[in-house]
């Protein structure tokens, strides 16, 4: 497989007296990952900063020593989906023809010349700050993430031949805060113990699946549609059957109005209509988690 990227960058900094500071980025990327017309996405990216701890009224301030305020907005894109997808691909087969073996050719999957980037818009907001000439160090951000024309394998009319496609479909947001603390504990001229915490909080949501909605599943093979994707729900959705471990030889005859004996899994009824059917599966999960943080401590004795 091969593939090829394209980028032109530009970026101007601008600081005035050390205290007011701006950065503007351009760039324009091109992927032969994309359609014959859309291979190029343009993603520009800006962010202003005030080190208020600079100014006269906290110079000599002796508890506050740093305080910075951060504002951002910035566009990405995403290409990460494979080569090819956006051609229609072909195979070759063996067949018997006339009474020997001929090669055909046939059409494995089907191509999407409107294929483009996957573009995410990002706002943050973040202060920092230090106490105690900086023996305690703050940094904190809210932001919000709000990706559309979504990469997905979507789901065609299995009348077409074929059972997906990859398009570009939906909207997904992410939103969140993220708090660091650093310290410095001890400090002398031949010890020293600095912590360092962190913690995340996330929420994420799909927001629109195209026109009709429909749920999508990840990577989904003959037997197993495990991770959904569903508009109101995270991303990554765990789909399935769930289990309330096995039946007892007690819940023989219980057991046996299911057509089960004991020691086979005890599956939940969603209408409890004795029949386990595709309709009592439900929510199990999702991949993406609420929150992580981190607690470092690092302790350092002469060198």
């Amino acid at each position: 497989d091969a593939w090829q990227m394209q980028s032109l960058f530009g970026r101007l900094n601008y600081t005035y007296k050390d205290k007011y500071l701006l950065t503007v980025t351009g760039r324009e990327d091109g992927s032969s990952r994309f359609g014959s017309k859309t291979k190029y996405g343009f993603f520009p990216s800006a962010a202003i900063a005030w080190r208020a701890g600079q100014e006269d009224f906290l110079k000599d301030n002796k508890l506050i020593s740093d305080l910075k305020f951060r504002l951002s907005y910035g566009l990405t894109g995403n290409s990460e989906i494979g080569e090819y997808r956006s051609l229609a691909n072909i195979n070759t087969n063996n067949y018997p023809f006339g009474g020997a073996q001929s090669i055909g050719t046939s059409l494995t999957s089907i191509g999407n010349d409107d294929l483009q980037w996957e573009k995410t818009a990002e706002y943050d907001f973040g202060v920092s700050f230090g106490l105690f000439n900086n023996r305690l160090t703050v940094e904190a951000d809210a932001y919000l993430k709000k990706t559309k024309a979504l990469l997905l394998n979507a789901p065609l009319p299995e009348t077409s031949g074929f059972t997906n496609v990859y398009k570009n479909i939906g909207q997904l947001e992410n939103k969140g805060i993220e708090v660091t603390l650093n310290s410095v504990n001890v400090k002398t001229d031949n010890f020293s113990w600095n912590s360092s915490f962190n913690i995340s909080f996330l929420k994420n949501k799909i927001l629109n699946l195209g026109a009709s909605n429909d749920d999508i599943f990840l990577d989904p093979t003959f037997l197993s549609q495990f991770n959904l994707m569903r508009v109101g729900l995270p991303a990554g959705t765990f789909w399935g059957y769930k289990v309330q471990g096995t039946w007892g030889t007690a819940e023989a005859t219980e057991a046996a109005k299911y057509g089960l004996l004991p020691g086979d899994l005890k599956i939940w009824d969603k209408i409890v209509d004795r029949k386990i059917t595709a309709g009592d599966k439900t929510v199990l999960g999702k991949s993406t988690r609420d929150g992580y943080g981190t607690f470092l401590n690092t302790c350092r004795y002469k060198k």
